[in-house]
């Protein structure tokens, strides 16, 4: 079986929709998304985090292997895959109220800010919201955040990366 193929699958389909099996199963997003995991546990980032953003705010699910996890649990799960995840750091932003902090394995408690900065600095790739974090930070006039690639910005610098890269 393969994992990439259901997780895949899932990405296909919409919220309300769902597949037939060759075994006979008739899965949803979801349950795809549960499959690739039980055939990955271990390094499987991106089914984790797709997983969250499937359920509701208060929703749980349980994993075959007899867990359960609701949205924040499953976003720690794929940064547990994958520590250097941007989109589990922002994932886990985006469920945080103002001022609300998550504990990560580590030890450390960040809160929503934060976050974003961690999924700021961990996309190599570029592709990180720039606007959400400059929503997200309260930044004084002279404020600044420190980026991966050794630069600081303050809010409107930014807001200004995110539509150079196409990220607003």
């Amino acid at each position: 079986y393969n994992s990439n193929a259901y997780f895949n699958l899932g990405n296909c389909l919409a919220a309300e929709d769902k597949v037939w099996m060759t075994d006979g199963r008739e899965l949803d997003k979801k349950q795809l998304y549960l499959e690739s995991i039980r055939f990955d546990v271990y390094n499987n980032s991106l089914a984790y985090s797709s997983l969250g953003n499937c359920l509701a705010a208060e929703e749980k699910v349980r994993l075959h292997d007899g867990r359960v996890f609701g949205k924040q649990q499953l976003f720690l799960e794929a940064l547990q895959c994958n520590p250097g995840s941007s989109i589990a750091y922002n994932n886990l932003g985006d469920g945080l109220a103002a001022g609300e902090t998550v504990r990560l394995d580590d030890g450390r408690a960040l809160d929503k800010q934060q976050l974003y900065i961690h999924g700021l600095r961990a996309d190599t790739a570029k592709k990180c919201r720039y606007g959400l974090v400059a929503l997200a930070l309260t930044l004084a006039d002279d404020e600044t955040v420190p980026l991966a690639d050794g630069r600081w910005l303050d809010s409107r610098q930014l807001l200004q990366e995110a539509l150079i890269t196409g990220a607003l």
